[in-house]
């Protein structure tokens, strides 16, 4: 896979659940949020996934740590099914 494929995907995820997660929350204002699902959803929850993002983002660009990492997001989403 083309490594700067790999690193513009990453860091368009990370944007994206950066940028989803304060639109969606109203910058963590947002309870409606928090009340469809208070474990998950809740402002700490909300912040765990921006802490994930950043962890995305801040990814050295080095291939085995990308597919590494591409890996464990494609083994974590098949649980989600």
């Amino acid at each position: 896979m083309n490594r700067n494929l790999i690193r513009n995907g990453l860091i368009a995820a990370g944007v994206m659940n950066i940028g989803g997660v304060l639109l969606f929350s109203r910058a963590f204002t947002n309870s409606e949020i928090n009340n469809a699902d208070p474990v998950v959803m809740s402002n700490f929850g909300l912040l765990m996934i921006i802490v994930w993002a950043w962890h995305i983002l801040v990814q050295p660009p080095s291939p085995q740590i990308s597919n590494g990492l591409l890996a464990h997001l494609q083994w974590r989403n098949s649980f989600m099914l």
